[in-house]
């Protein structure tokens, strides 16, 4: 409620049209290869994280 009216939001983030976000789902055996993988992803930052009940990395 903002003075005395309700505010509607997309979700908790600010609007931004200039953001783009996704993720990739790779198979790989070791984290090394997973780290050689996304080195040649284009993009200023990268996550690796692993599947929980998934084997490989």
């Amino acid at each position: 409620m903002r003075d005395g009216e309700a505010v509607l939001t997309d979700g908790p983030y600010i609007e931004g049209t200039e953001i783009a976000n996704g993720f990739y789902v790779i198979t790989t055996d070791d984290r090394d290869s997973a780290i050689r993988l996304a080195s040649q992803i284009p993009a200023s930052a990268v996550q690796l994280r692993q599947l929980t009940g998934v084997s490989g990395f």
